[in-house]
């Protein structure tokens, strides 16, 4: 089958960037030819470098009628025109975040496809509108491992939602610091992070590759996200699929768990903190959690053969 998704948001990296990623390689490896898009008034339709392996060309506004078996995997603001001129396609809501005003009273035009249960929860109870619910779609890539795993990473950008803060609370303490990487956002780092010594810890944006994650997780014992996004939660990011697949603990934050438990439960396939002491004790007490990281890994069976069509 002939596919055609669209990307159609300003971020470059985060979790609107992964999944297209994951999703264009995993529907590649069912059979499809796959083609990735941006609509932007340009002469320059060569291909462009997207992340993970994946390219995509610009399309104009009368080339919008020619795309086959459309799917937007993210759209912002600053993309809303676009949206009546795409009726009928399916389309991805990633968090509550994304459900602007502008944006719900589009919805009933499109086919809603959602990759967490608390979105797919929200969005039928608060606004009647029924979604197809799929796992994150999850090409696993990771190499072999270090056998003498040590020390914590974190991985997700920096910003309100991840709550880098609880991070550096706990380095101030930590002899082992938690070494911080992914991109910042400078607004967020001048509000809540000037007086915690950020750049100490911090180690830099990586390429948009899945070697150059691979090389930060795969000697880490353990992956550390703060993340707590309000009305969602429970189900899994790509940080997490991605240190699980490095064979990383993963410790998040008990806010995570707020709206429900799904795949990820607490103290079975992850460890929860609820402040910077818990996270202190946890990195302090380096206990094994072969158990924790054994039970983690079979989350990444149902991520391998999701279908979205």
């Amino acid at each position: 089958m002939e596919i055609d998704l669209l990307y159609l948001a300003d971020p470059s990296y985060g979790g609107w960037v992964t999944f297209t990623a994951h999703l264009i390689h995993q529907l590649i490896s069912n059979g499809n030819t796959v083609r990735l898009f941006k609509i932007k008034e340009t002469k320059n339709h060569n291909s462009h470098y997207f992340g993970y392996g994946v390219y995509y060309s610009n399309i104009n506004a009368n080339q919008i009628k020619l795309l086959k078996n459309p799917i937007i995997t993210a759209i912002d603001k600053n993309n809303y025109m676009w949206l009546k001129s795409l009726h009928g396609a399916k389309l991805v809501i990633h968090d509550p975040t994304e459900l602007k005003a502008e944006l719900l009273p589009e919805l009933k035009y499109y086919k809603i496809i959602t990759i967490r249960s608390t979105v797919k929860g929200l969005l039928q109870k608060e606004y009647n509108i029924e979604s197809k619910l799929i796992h994150h779609p999850f090409k696993p890539t990771a190499g072999i491992y270090s056998d003498t795993k040590s020390g914590a990473v974190s991985v997700s950008r920096i910003d309100f939602d991840k709550h880098t803060e609880i991070i550096l609370m706990a380095n101030a303490e930590l002899e082992g610091k938690i070494k911080i990487y992914g991109k910042v956002n400078t607004m967020y780092e001048y509000h809540k992070l000037k007086e915690l010594a950020f750049r100490d810890s911090y180690y830099g944006e990586f390429d948009k590759t899945f070697k150059a994650i691979n090389k930060i997780l795969s000697p880490a014992k353990y992956m550390v996200d703060m993340s707590a996004i309000k009305k969602d939660g429970g189900g899994t990011q790509y940080t997490f699929l991605e240190a699980i697949d490095n064979d990383c603990v993963l410790i998040l934050n008990e806010k995570w768990f707020d709206n429900g438990v799904g795949e990820l439960k607490p103290n079975y396939n992850c460890l929860t903190v609820k402040d910077h002491k818990d996270l202190i004790n946890i990195i302090n007490g380096n206990k094994d959690y072969d158990e924790i990281r054994n039970n983690a890994e079979n989350i990444l069976r149902e991520h391998t053969g999701v279908e979205i069509l």
